[in-house]
């Protein structure tokens, strides 16, 4: 979570994030979460917010997050009337620039814009990174082979590139194979704008629909061995198919996540840093992780791994250190 947190920071205000205004926004946004998750349902469902209990306390953490990340850009909102030098080459700088009508926009549509782009930013990215090295961690065959093309991709200490991508094919599929698994937002919900018919069901316009992407990306019908942790079924012929009808991570259509590309790149850089310096593997005794939705998939039990320095493993029973 911090180092997303950290990346999406840079992104958004070229700068990072310090360790006591992370731990303020995640301690804030994980109570924000549950009951922003329940406020959603009930909204769904058509009923009225003030029935749920908690709903003062939501507003609370909500006006908590809005403040810290409000303070940053009044900072650049001022140097900017100040005529002082400011990064022109971040999000901010490109939403702080005046609209087609010549008007820049104002202060409450900025900072509703960067809500979301540092929480969605940065959430998703952590639960998927996350699930993806417990999944690593339960396949070691899978792991040295991703580490394997991590090293033979990346010469010597430097950090990887994004010119790297393009040799990390099968690190790629891992990941993708992750959000198969364990889709960062366990489903979506669509407004319809005219009459449906879903299966024996009509929807009237205004129909709150529920896509289940967890559901539909474990669908045997459409992925062979569904439940399994496959990264090579990627290359598969059927593959093509099956991303079509039944694989959706980042949603679909006019509405898809806007940082599905970003987020590749992301997942992808960073799983090649870890993988070249440490290995993951279960903690002995430690129960599996138990998939919980919130407004992002999470485990209601934590993901612990055991982690170790690469050349800091201890040798094998009988074999002399290094």
């Amino acid at each position: 979570t911090m180092a997303a947190a950290d990346i999406i920071f840079r992104t958004i205000f070229s700068e990072p994030i310090d360790e006591a205004t992370a731990t303020d926004l995640f301690e804030t946004f994980a109570a924000f979460q549950g009951l922003a998750y329940a406020h959603g349902m009930m909204s769904m469902a058509r009923l009225p917010m003030w029935l749920l209990p908690g709903r003062r306390r939501a507003v609370a953490k909500a006006n908590r997050m809005r403040r810290v990340l409000g303070g940053l850009l009044d900072a650049r909102l001022t140097a900017l009337a100040a005529g002082k030098p400011v990064p022109d080459d971040d999000i901010l700088a490109s939403l702080v620039r005046p609209g087609d009508d010549g008007q820049a926009p104002d202060r409450a549509a900025l900072l509703n814009e960067i809500c979301v782009l540092f929480l969605a930013g940065h959430e998703t990215s952590a639960a998927g990174l996350a699930w993806t090295l417990y999944l690593l961690s339960e396949c070691p065959l899978t792991q040295e082979r991703a580490r394997a093309e991590v090293l033979a991709a990346i010469d010597g200490p430097r950090p990887p590139a994004f010119g790297d991508l393009r040799r990390l094919p099968f690190l790629r599929d891992v990941f993708r194979e992750s959000l198969r698994l364990y889709p960062p937002l366990a489903f979506v919900t669509r407004d319809t704008t005219q009459p449906e018919t879903l299966g024996t069901r009509e929807a009237e316009p205004g129909s709150v629909i529920f896509v289940q992407t967890w559901s539909l990306q474990r669908n045997p019908e459409i992925w062979p061995a569904a439940d399994a942790f496959d990264p090579d079924r990627w290359s598969c012929p059927y593959a093509k198919t099956a991303q079509r009808q039944g694989y959706l991570p980042f949603g679909m259509g006019p509405r898809v996540c806007a940082g599905a590309g970003f987020a590749m790149q992301e997942a992808v850089l960073l799983l090649a840093m870890l993988l070249r310096r440490y290995r993951f593997a279960p903690v002995p005794g430690q129960p599996p992780p138990e998939p919980a939705a919130r407004l992002t998939l999470r485990s209601a039990n934590g993901i612990r791994l055991q982690v170790t320095r690469i050349g800091d493993e201890p040798p094998p029973d009988g074999q002399p250190g290094a």
